[in-house]
């Protein structure tokens, strides 16, 4: 603890910004694998309102991926999004949220809290992504994507909001144009038009591009051996339960049946523990 103080009070005192510690600090929870408290980092800054630095958003977004976002629950979530969207890129924002909808989806995280994002938040989150997209196609042409995955809460129901959320995009864009039609005029395709939907296109397929290399990066930092360890842990359950069937079916004392039936089913439980520590960002006793 005295180690960590003096690092984050130093790098504030050199350096006269609270930006560097931050960076600082998660880099220090990051290599010494404190896997809780260098997202305590991230939730921290957005509380305090201390403002990350591209390349702390690049090392979280890369540590985020490495984890497969398991590690991180609602709160980190939202606040890392709004970390993003205010200085971070557009491919880093859409992984970022398109995991955490994924995770949710997947038999660990049914009955844990979801994402969801306060009125204040999509505001905020929205509001940058408007901002930053005059300047960069790539915002732009995420935008009903961002909404999509902002505005809907249960995952089941994504494509039917991200339906919405392009519907209504498009009806903004296209209001001028229905009042010209209106009017009796034809409306008029340009070069222009067609250009900027061709780098409107480029950027969604560029966009897509870097959130697939960010899952294969993911899939590649991860340990391999998931489906064998599935394998490993179904054969474990069978012999198991064939253990706990030949225990019936013995001739041994009752006293002594029961107590190895208590000492294989806490086998059991020690075992379903363990494996929901290593995917869940929980407490594996099921507590926050």
């Amino acid at each position: 603890m005295l180690l960590q103080r003096r690092l984050g009070e130093r790098l504030q005192t050199e350096y006269r910004s609270d930006t560097v510690a931050a960076h600082g600090m998660f880099a220090f929870y990051a290599l010494t694998l404190s896997h809780v408290k260098k997202w305590e980092v991230i939730r921290a800054a957005g509380a305090m309102g201390v403002p990350l630095s591209e390349r702390t958003l690049s090392l979280a977004v890369e540590v985020y991926a490495r984890e497969k976002g398991l590690r991180c629950g609602p709160k980190t979530v939202t606040t890392f999004a709004s970390f993003l969207a205010r200085d971070g890129t557009v491919c880093h924002l859409l992984f970022v949220l398109l995991r955490a909808k994924k995770n949710e989806l997947l038999p660990e995280f049914q009955g844990l809290p979801r994402t969801v994002f306060s009125e204040a938040e999509q505001a905020d989150i929205l509001h940058c992504v408007a901002r930053r997209a005059r300047q960069d196609d790539g915002f732009r042409a995420a935008i009903p994507l961002l909404r999509a995955l902002v505005q809907e809460d249960d995952p089941r129901c994504f494509f039917q909001a991200l339906t919405r959320a392009v519907r209504a995009t498009d009806t903004k864009g296209s209001g001028g144009g229905d009042s010209v039609a209106g009017k009796g005029v034809a409306p008029t395709h340009t070069s222009s038009d067609e250009l900027s939907l061709q780098v409107l296109v480029a950027s969604v397929q560029g966009l897509l591009r870097e959130v697939d290399t960010l899952e294969r990066a993911s899939r590649r930092g991860t340990p391999s051996g998931g489906a064998a360890m599935t394998i490993r842990a179904s054969v474990k359950e069978d012999a198991r339960g064939a253990e706990l069937q030949s225990l019936d079916e013995s001739d041994i004392p009752a006293g002594v049946r029961e107590l190895a039936r208590m000492h294989l089913l806490e086998e059991a439980a020690q075992s379903n523990r363990a494996a929901r520590l290593r995917t869940a960002w929980v407490n594996p006793d099921g507590t926050f």
